[in-house]
């Protein structure tokens, strides 16, 4: 009879066992997929996130530098060829810029981008930047938000360094046929619109803080989901080492 009740709780022990290895087992496999799935989710939208929007603001710095060298230095006489060039610059410049942003606001990923920034598209293509760059998923509705604002405030200005630089190149052909006074006229008219342009960028640049912040603090709510999946499976793992133990 105590042979039987000995086999039983044997049995029973067992059968504890078996059910406790099975659940901790089920948990510690649950948390492996959560960390998996977190992992995947930061590649697919941390990493291209950040280089967007560095791209971007990258644009709005070259095309910056492109403009004030023009109008700062002004012991450099610069041809209407030249000219031409950083015209050509800058319009590459705001395609870029565009590229990089719609693609925080859109999603890389999206129809919406692709329709949205089909010329964009078609001259970076060959860079191969929409094969990872700007490869993601929707983002956070508030890094949309503030995206959109750089959008809007980068439209000020490119569209006034654009004019900025096709006055002063008007100027420069004035100046060759000998018309002076309407020369400095377009220079005059050339540099309000560069100091105006100036005021987009300061603007731009504020949103960006703003947006370069909230990438932050999303980056970090990435990794405390991981770093969090990452602790509930090693004690899962610990769980199920020691009832193999007691086994």
């Amino acid at each position: 009879m105590k042979i039987f009740t000995l086999r039983g709780k044997f049995i029973s022990s067992v059968v504890i066992f078996f059910l406790l290895f099975v659940l901790f087992t089920g948990f510690a496999y649950r948390d492996i997929f959560t960390l998996l799935h977190t992992s995947r989710a930061s590649y697919l939208t941390i990493i291209p996130l950040t280089e967007s929007v560095f791209k971007a603001e990258q644009s709005l710095h070259r095309g910056l530098s492109a403009l004030d060298k023009v109008f700062l230095d002004e012991r450099t006489q610069y041809t209407s060829g030249e000219l031409t060039e950083t015209l050509e610059s800058m319009k590459n410049f705001s395609l870029k810029f565009e590229t990089f942003i719609q693609a925080v606001i859109w999603g890389g990923e999206s129809e919406a981008f692709r329709k949205s920034s089909y010329n964009s598209f078609l001259l970076l293509r060959d860079e191969k930047v929409l094969q990872g760059d700007v490869a993601m998923k929707a983002v956070p509705n508030n890094i949309q938000k503030l995206a959109g604002k750089a959008d809007l405030y980068f439209a000020g200005f490119s569209q006034n360094a654009i004019k900025a630089l096709e006055r002063y190149q008007k100027s420069v052909d004035l100046h060759m046929m000998g018309e002076q006074e309407n020369a400095q006229k377009e220079v005059a008219a050339a540099k309000e619109l560069w100091k105006k342009s100036r005021y987009y960028v300061n603007l731009t640049e504020k949103v960006f803080e703003d947006l370069n912040q909230k990438i932050g603090f999303f980056n970090v709510e990435i990794i405390s989901e991981i770093k969090e999946a990452q602790s509930r499976f090693l004690k899962e793992i610990g769980l199920v080492m020691g009832v193999l133990l007691l086994f």
